[in-house]
């Protein structure tokens, strides 16, 4: 007889640990579900379609259009004379009076680029023998890995939003015309725009949605609750 009662009492305990577990999962559902909601709409309103390392696209109705940038290396102030500050001031304002189209400026914190280095010592790591040397690019590795998750450098942006078919071209003439002006400019990448959308929101959130697919899996879910 006890056998059986603690044998029923453990069934009951387990039923209702189900039960439980049933509504958590329910209620963590619910609230990605309204997440996903409120992601949607801000997306919408953005217009955003997709990013990558060619850009950030737009469609409004039946309008399609590319946002290009390039970010500017500004040479240190302090190291050069006032009367080079002066003719780069002068090339810059002759730069932008020539370019024919609207120009976008960014200042924003972005994450640092160490991704070259960062591959570079995993690629060592794998060919290396000497147990010291692997623990000390371990440790080097796992230095950059904090650097490039908790720090942020400030960044200079200047960017086009054209069709399709002629932003590559603008965008080409604007760079030359940059270099003339004395700044070093490099290809903006999917890195730069995701700093440039989340900056402009001010959360993360929309950066963790657009670029890294959906932040739920609708049918997983969906499935997930039908079962339960």
């Amino acid at each position: 007889m006890m056998k059986m009662k603690k044998g029923k009492i453990n069934k009951e305990k387990q039923i209702l640990k189900e039960q439980k577990d049933k509504k958590k999962k329910e209620k963590e559902f619910q609230k990605l579900k309204k997440k996903d909601k409120n992601l949607k709409s801000i997306l919408e309103w953005m217009h955003i379609q997709k990013a990558d390392n060619y850009g950030i696209y737009l469609q409004n109705q039946d309008t399609e259009k590319v946002v290009r940038g390039l970010q500017l290396s500004c040479p240190n102030i302090l190291t050069i004379s006032e009367r080079q500050k002066v003719q780069m001031i002068v090339n810059l304002s002759s730069c932008f009076d020539n370019y024919r189209g609207e120009l976008f400026f960014k200042i924003v914190k972005s994450p640092l680029k160490l991704h070259k280095h960062f591959n570079r010592y995993i690629e060592n790591l794998k060919v290396e023998d000497i147990a010291g040397c692997k623990k000390l690019t371990e440790l080097q590795i796992d230095k950059m890995d904090n650097a490039i998750q908790e720090r942020h450098e400030l960044a200079f942006y200047v960017l086009i939003q054209e069709s399709e078919n002629v932003v590559d071209n603008r965008l080409s003439k604007l760079e030359a015309m940059l270099r003339y002006a004395g700044f070093t400019t490099a290809l903006m990448s999917i890195t730069d725009y995701e700093a440039v959308i989340s900056h402009d929101f001010k959360t993360e959130i929309v950066n963790q949605y657009e670029f890294v697919s959906l932040i739920i899996d609708k049918e997983k879910y969906e499935n997930e609750i039908e079962k339960n």
